[in-house]
């Protein structure tokens, strides 16, 4: 009976190559892990998601407003944030009181 795994001896070259295509086996199970854990994770938060979904009527009297409300809210909050800009510089230096 032959030997099917013969012992490369001392041979350095060979050795080398079965390591790198260990190296290759274990990036390319790596990878394929991954992508398994990501789409089972995605899986899991779109049925979480789904939990939150509004149709009908609570969608347009209670939804559509409050994103409304947020927008300019937001929108509100940047524009003071911009004209108070000048009064921030104004007063950041030490002597700020004793300006006119």
């Amino acid at each position: 009976m032959t030997n099917l795994f013969p012992d490369p001896g001392d041979d350095w070259q060979v050795k080398l190559k079965r390591l790198l295509l260990d190296l290759d086996a274990r990036i390319d199970f790596a990878v394929y892990q991954s992508g398994k854990w990501a789409r089972e994770l995605y899986e899991r938060f779109t049925a979480f998601m789904d939990q939150f979904h509004v149709a009908g009527w609570r969608r347009w009297i209670i939804v559509e407003p409050l994103s409304e409300a947020a927008t300019w809210g937001t929108a509100g909050l940047l524009l003071m944030l911009t004209l108070a800009l000048a009064s921030f510089r104004e007063t950041s230096d030490e002597d700020w009181l004793k300006k006119s």
